[in-house]
């Protein structure tokens, strides 16, 4: 047990929140006032879960008071099958109770982990022993299908058709098969928009946006990035998503890691080297997703690599002792970069090519991302630059917020029914807009 300030026993002024030491994968939530149920009682609690397809961040609160107690978080142990939903799928065809089993027993040792932190917590209150009561469940769609048990074939192959739209409640009980947690737990699962615009995007679209809002855009970058726009005025959501691969989360680059201690966040120039900022300081292990932007963009300003991407001397970049870009680590990064702006170019074009608007950049990844790095490089679109609001991780916000408020569930519902899914792959420009996106602006 590690407590970010204190243990709660009251011999200093801590705020008493726990927090795992496994903090690589855990973003903070953006900060909302939960009001909490007066009708439950000071054990009650409730877990918020948002399973990615990288990683899972969970979140206890006190369901009486709508504190945050503790949150934790850990990589997907289905990555073993490989790091996007389609090898999931292509695994679960084989042997899909394997494939569900190993999610399974995954959360019951992050919510066994849960209550024993979350019960010292209380029992130092005087509150008792944890009671958990709620649990929300979001996540993509291919992820809270394999949480709930449902099938996953269809979501895998064309027509990509989603095998529950989820909005739904189960006891926790069924969900794991045991009555480990007692057996007064609810399940909610949020709805789901398609195969692509999962649980998780109706989630941080219901923490982000404001529904009599002006033109408002969302950008969750993870491994499948999902983007949405609304036009608050005429009450009109469109929304995509666009395969940006796990570059930005350190995988698949040769000195990629995610953002933990000994990660290279950002560089400068200095005279023909770099100097470099990293993640608890001293020398750097890797460069994660921030950093990987950051070296984009320096390493073009200052002309190592031309406006194609291209390596203008050799086949390498030293960035410090031990860690190096390649060819096709930039070949890789401009695929991602490329796929996140197109989407959002696409989208804009839905709503009359506006010339401004308010981007909400979700995820942990897009929480820490330097803004003005990401125009310079052909990631976030210029028009855009001038109101950007990173969110943390808004699907577990969103999730949280649904375990304490009956409006909010309403309001995904909303969103989730309103919504008119983009299919890049089909629009006949897409491809030329997603190539044009390859380059770095000149």
């Amino acid at each position: 047990m590690i407590c970010r300030k204190c243990n709660g026993c009251g011999l200093c002024s801590g705020d008493g929140r726990f927090s795992s030491p496994n903090r690589p994968f855990v973003e903070k939530i953006h900060d909302i006032n939960f009001s909490g149920d007066p009708a439950c009682s000071s054990a009650d609690a409730g877990i918020a879960v948002d399973i990615g397809t990288t990683t899972i961040a969970a979140a206890a609160f006190s369901l009486k008071t709508g504190k945050l107690i503790y949150e934790c978080g850990e990589k997907n142990a289905q990555y073993v099958y490989g790091p996007d939903v389609v090898a999931r799928i292509n695994a679960a065809e084989k042997n899909y109770d394997e494939v569900r089993s190993l999610l399974i027993n995954q959360l019951k040792a992050i919510f066994r982990k849960i209550v024993e932190n979350v019960s010292l917590y209380f029992l130092s209150k005087r509150s008792g022993r944890m009671i958990l009561k709620r649990v929300v469940f979001t996540g993509n769609t291919t992820m809270l299908s394999f949480v709930a048990g449902v099938e996953v074939s269809s979501l895998g192959r064309f027509p990509f058709r989603v095998p529950s739209e989820f909005d739904m409640e189960m006891s926790l009980g069924e969900v794991f098969g045991s009555e480990e947690f007692g057996s007064a737990c609810t399940v909610y699962f949020p709805p789901v928009i398609s195969a692509f615009i999962g649980a998780d995007a109706v989630c941080a679209m219901t923490s982000s946006f404001f529904e009599d809002g002006g033109i408002q855009y969302m950008a969750d970058t993870g491994t499948n990035c999902e983007m949405a726009v609304y036009d608050g005025t005429e009450k009109k959501l469109y929304c995509t998503s666009s395969s940006a691969g796990p570059a930005f989360e350190g995988t698949g680059i040769s000195c990629g890691i995610v953002c933990s201690e000994g990660a290279v966040v950002k560089l400068r120039p200095n005279g023909n080297s770099f100097d470099c900022t990293v993640a608890g300081g001293g020398n750097g292990k890797g460069i994660c997703g921030t950093g990987l932007i950051s070296a984009l963009c320096v390493l073009y300003e200052c002309g190592k690599i031309d406006f194609h991407g291209t390596i203008c001397d050799g086949e390498e970049i030293k960035i410090s002792e031990g860690i190096s870009l390649l060819q096709e680590d930039i070949r890789r990064l401009q695929l991602a970069k490329a796929a996140v702006y197109s989407g959002l170019a696409f989208l804009n074009s839905k709503v009359g090519n506006r010339v401004s608007g308010t981007l909400y950049l979700c995820g942990g990844f897009g929480n820490h991302i330097d803004v003005s790095e990401a125009v310079r490089i052909g990631m976030i679109p210029q028009f855009l630059s001038g109101s950007v609001i990173h969110k943390g991780n808004a699907a577990l916000s969103g999730a949280a917020a649904m375990l304490f408020d009956e409006k909010m569930r309403e309001k995904g519902r909303c969103f989730a029914e309103k919504a008119e899914v983009i299919n890049l792959a089909l629009e006949e420009d897409f491809q030329n807009r997603f190539i044009a996106s390859i380059d770095f602006p000149h």
